[in-house]
């Protein structure tokens, strides 16, 4: 649907990814694999998602929907990515079976193991390949099922509060004051 109404097609390549928090970050990993293997010019990422929480559930509360889209390419660059690094494991967090409407999710091993664990290696990964520390960036953003989850892994992973403070949406867009910043 994307490429038609950009006009792209057909002389395109296109691929749908799922899975919630990780399909959008992989969409952008291969349109930037195409362009530093000289496939394309220029490679759209995009990706939707919103949650569909149980009434009831934390997931209702904490989750919302949300979109974002990159144009990768070596031509007029905003912004340049340097390093990638992907950690994956088989840890459960949340799910959707089949036919469900609802997703579950796996209660306390959402932070731990889960997140904490995840963003943690891959943060340490990505430091480590790039021969960097935490005291190099001017901001860090961690990915925000919550407010309290990214607040936590930036002070353990060695992030101050005003490193992460700027990409800390989480707490603010749940509220009802949703659009005027809170101080944090």
């Amino acid at each position: 649907m994307v490429a038609e109404a950009i006009g792209a097609t057909p002389d395109v390549h296109v691929a749908d990814f799922e899975f919630a928090c990780k399909g959008g970050s992989e969409a952008m990993y291969v349109a930037l694999s195409h362009i530093k293997a000289g496939e394309m010019r220029y490679a759209l990422a995009s990706g939707a998602d919103t949650s569909q929480g149980a009434p009831g559930d934390a997931l209702e509360y904490s989750a919302s929907a949300g979109s974002a889209a990159f144009v990768m390419g070596k031509e007029n660059l905003l912004a340049e990515c340097l390093h990638t690094f992907s950690f994956t494991t088989d840890t459960p967090d949340f799910w959707r079976r089949e036919y469900q409407f609802y997703p579950q999710h796996a209660g306390r091993f959402t932070g731990e193991p889960a997140y904490f664990k995840h963003v943690q290696g891959c943060a340490h990964g990505l430091l480590e390949k790039s021969g960097m520390k935490p005291a190099d960036f001017k901001y860090c953003v961690f990915h925000q099922p919550n407010g309290k989850f990214p607040a936590n892994v930036a002070k353990m992973l060695g992030f101050t509060k005003e490193q992460h403070k700027t990409g800390w949406l989480s707490p603010w867009l749940a509220t009802p004051t949703a659009g005027r910043r809170r101080s944090a």
